[in-house]
C-alpha cells in the first residue's frame, strides 16, 4: 500500500492499548526523509507513543512514550538505536519489543493534524499484545524477509538469512504458547474521518466488499459497529453521488444486516444519506421508498423513508419512525412536495429525545415531538431499501 502522505489519509483499526511487540515492512518516500513528524504508528486521541522529534528517526524522546524509544529496535535483523537511525526509504523490515504496553489505532495519523500522515509504502503490518523473545522475532523477521523478497537486507548472521522458517506452505505460523499468527487479522479500511467520527455507530460507504464463501456477497460497514450487510435480491453497486452507490430496482432487492450492533437504550441518533429516487410515484402507498428500517413493528422500530402519502395523498416527502409504527405521534414527516426524482438528494434525520427533525440539502424541512424518548436497536435485524414488513415500500434508485 502506498500513502500520498495527504493529510488524514491513513489506515485506522480499532484502538489497541496493550502493545508490545510489532513488526513493520515498510520504506519512507525520500521526498520527505530527515524531517517531519511522521510515525510508524498513529493516534486519533493524543499524542502518539511513536512520536519522534521532526528529525526523521524512527522514535523521539522529546514527546514519545519511553516504552518505545527505549525498547528493543531492529532493522532487518540489526539492533539498532531509534532515537538516532533513520526511517529506511527502501523496503525494510522493522521489528520493536516495547519496554511495557503503548497504543495506537491507525497507520499512520497524528489526530488529524496537518503534515503528519504517512508518506510511503506499507507491505505488511503485525501488532501483538505479547513480549515476544528473541527467537520468536527472528522468527517472524525471517518469515516476513522471504515472503517480501528482502532476504538480501537480512543481516549476514541472521539466522533466517538463508532458508525461512521451517513452515510448509499452508501451515498456520505461531509463537508464544503455540498461537498462530495467520488467524489473527485486523481489516485495515482508508477512507477519510467522518464528522463527529467519535459518535459513529454505523457507516456503509459502498466502497468496500468481501465475496464469502457461500456466494453471498457483503458490504462492509466501516464505522466501529461493524454491522456489515449483504446483498439480497438484485441489488448491487454501481457508480454512485461518491464513488459507489447501493443500486436497487425496488422489487424484492436491500442491503441485509443480520443483526444490528449499536443504538442499545438511544436517546439520540442522527441518519444521514445521499439518496437518488428513480421515481417519484404517484399517490399509492405502494410507491413508499424505505431507506433504512429496523425489522418488524415492535416498540423500538426505527424507519427512514420516502413516504407518498404522509400529510396529505401524493405528498411526495419523507418520514421519520422512532417507536412502534402504530402509533401516529411517532412519526414525523417533512414538506410536501420535495421528493425528486433522478436528482440526489441529502437527507437527515435527527432524534433528540421527543425532538424530531428533518434536514433535505441542509436546510429544516419538518420538525416535531413524540413521547418516545429513547429506543433499544441493538440485536435486531435492519435492512437498507426495504422494510420486511411491507414489500411494496422497497426503494428504486440509488443510496449512497
Amino acid at each position: 500500500m502506498t500513502y500520498s502522505g495527504a493529510d488524514a489519509q491513513n489506515h485506522s483499526f480499532r484502538m489497541i492499548s496493550d502493545i508490545r511487540t510489532v513488526f513493520w515492512v515498510v520504506s519512507e518516500d525520500s521526498s520527505v526523509s530527515g524531517s517531519g513528524l511522521r510515525y510508524l504508528l498513529g493516534d486519533s486521541t493524543k499524542e502518539p507513543d511513536w512520536h519522534n522529534n521532526n528529525d526523521g528517526k524512527l522514535w523521539g524522546n522529546t514527546w514519545g512514550n519511553s516504552n518505545v524509544y527505549d525498547g528493543y529496535t531492529r532493522v532487518n535483523g540489526f539492533e539498532v538505536d531509534g532515537k538516532t537511525t533513520d526511517k529506511p526509504t527502501n523496503l525494510s523490515v522493522i521489528s520493536l519489543r516495547t519496554n511495557g504496553d503503548v497504543q495506537g489505532n491507525n497507520f499512520s495519523n497524528d489526530r488529524n493534524a496537518g503534515e503528519r500522515t504517512w508518506k510511503g509504502d506499507l507491505g505488511e503490518l503485525l501488532i501483538f499484545n505479547e513480549a515476544l523473545e528473541d527467537s520468536e522475532i527472528e522468527s517472524i523477521e525471517g518469515y516476513l524477509a522471504h515472503k517480501w523478497g528482502l532476504i538480501g537486507s537480512l543481516i549476514p548472521e541472521h539466522p533466517y538469512k538463508t532458508s525461512p522458517p521451517a513452515k510448509e506452505f499452508g501451515e498456520s505460523f505461531t509463537f508464544g504458547n503455540g498461537q498462530q499468527l495467520e488467524p489473527f487479522y485486523f481489516e485495515f479500511l482508508q477512507y477519510l474521518p467522518s464528522y463527529r467520527q467519535e459518535d459513529l455507530i454505523s457507516r456503509w460507504d459502498f466502497e468496500d466488499t468481501v465475496l464469502e464463501p457461500s456466494g453471498n456477497t457483503k458490504v462492509l460497514d466501516i464505522g466501529p459497529g461493524r454491522n456489515d450487510g449483504f446483498l439480497s435480491g438484485n441489488a448491487h453497486l454501481a457508480a454512485g453521488k461518491f464513488g459507489k452507490a447501493l443500486t436497487l430496482d425496488g422489487s424484492g432487492d436491500f442491503l441485509d444486516i443480520p443483526k444490528f450492533r449499536g443504538g442499545y437504550s438511544a436517546e439520540n441518533l442522527t441518519f444521514s444519506v445521499w439518496i437518488k429516487l428513480a421515481d417519484a410515484g404517484s399517490s399509492e402507498d405502494s410507491d413508499d421508498a424505505s431507506i433504512f428500517s429496523t425489522s418488524g413493528s415492535s416498540t423500538n422500530h426505527l424507519r427512514l423513508w420516502y413516504d407518498i402519502n404522509a400529510n396529505s395523498i401524493g405528498s411526495r416527502t419523507y418520514s421519520l419512525i422512532v417507536g412502534s409504527p402504530v402509533a401516529l405521534y411517532n412519526r414525523s414527516s417533512a414538506n410536501d412536495g420535495i421528493g425528486i426524482a433522478n436528482q440526489w438528494q441529502f437527507l437527515v434525520g435527527v432524534m433528540n429525545k421527543d425532538r424530531r427533525k428533518l434536514y433535505l440539502n441542509g436546510k429544516l424541512v419538518g420538525e416535531s415531538t413524540s413521547p418516545t424518548s429513547i429506543i433499544s436497536t441493538e440485536g435486531t435485524q435492519a435492512r437498507i431499501g426495504s422494510w420486511d414488513e411491507d414489500s411494496g415500500a422497497d426503494f428504486e434508485g440509488q443510496i449512497d
